[in-house]
């Protein structure tokens, strides 16, 4: 079975504080960002429907008072109407973001 051209994906990296964000895959069906950071930052997207995997790592994500929490292995479908949440790490972590593109 052919693979077709399949070539190294090269993270570009979007920010470096307070997480490190890297767009991994954007094309016409997704974008996959990398985030890895041990101090507070924004998750999700207003108006836009998120899908979070935790690949590294543990601490809570926060929307309307209330407190999530996600570790290593978990998934998280932020809804559109969530929006930008918190994440708060409890120590170094690494999670990816999913997104459709809009």
């Amino acid at each position: 079975m052919s693979q077709g051209a399949v070539k190294p994906v090269s993270p570009l990296v979007e920010e470096t504080a307070p997480v490190e964000r890297e767009l991994l895959f954007d094309c016409d069906y997704f974008r996959v960002w990398r985030l890895r950071g041990q101090s507070p930052f924004a998750v999700g997207s207003a108006g836009a429907p998120r899908v979070l995997v935790c690949i590294e790592g543990t601490g809570l994500v926060e929307h309307s008072g209330e407190t999530y929490a996600v570790g290593k292995g978990d998934v998280l479908l932020l809804p559109a109407a969530v929006g930008v949440c918190a994440f708060r790490p409890s120590g170094p972590v690494t999670l990816l973001e999913a997104a459709v593109p809009q």
